[in-house]
């Protein structure tokens, strides 16, 4: 087994923190402010993979340094850090919908809903925290 490599994680764990606290900044817009200039949700998406990236990499990493197996896309990539992590079964659901997410934006990014965009602004940033805290944790030991 290769250690895990800290440098990799921190800076991984800085940029899902500098991207996630420029979503809580937009999710604080009300929803016709935010959906009224594109520079919102623009800059919206953009952090969002930006940060599910950061955290895809995050876990790839460990999977990759404790030869966890062999991820075949990135809802497996949360799959297995969830079994490893024994993470809640609705914090791993909300992460694979995280990942689904982020290929509708990078992949079919017309069919992005700004509303949605909004709708998870407002919902879902939280399950970033619930993350990085459990990986936290997880790295400590």
């Amino acid at each position: 087994m290769t250690p895990i490599n800290k440098e990799v994680v921190t800076r991984l764990f800085s940029e899902i923190d500098q991207a996630t606290a420029k979503l809580h900044d937009l999710s604080l817009l009300s929803e016709d402010k935010f959906l009224s200039d594109s520079k919102n949700y623009d800059s919206a998406k953009y952090n969002l993979i930006v940060s599910i990236e950061a955290l895809i990499d995050l876990c790839n990493h460990i999977i990759a340094q404790e030869r966890l197996g062999k991820p075949e896309d990135y809802t497996d990539v949360f799959r297995i850090i969830g079994k490893k992590l024994s993470l809640d079964k609705d914090l791993l659901t909300r992460l694979e919908k995280m990942a689904k997410f982020r290929n509708l934006i990078v992949h079919l990014y017309w069919k992005v809903d700004n509303k949605e965009v909004y709708n998870i602004l407002k919902n879902n940033l939280d399950d970033f925290d619930a993350i990085k805290k459990v990986l936290r944790e997880y790295l400590s030991h």
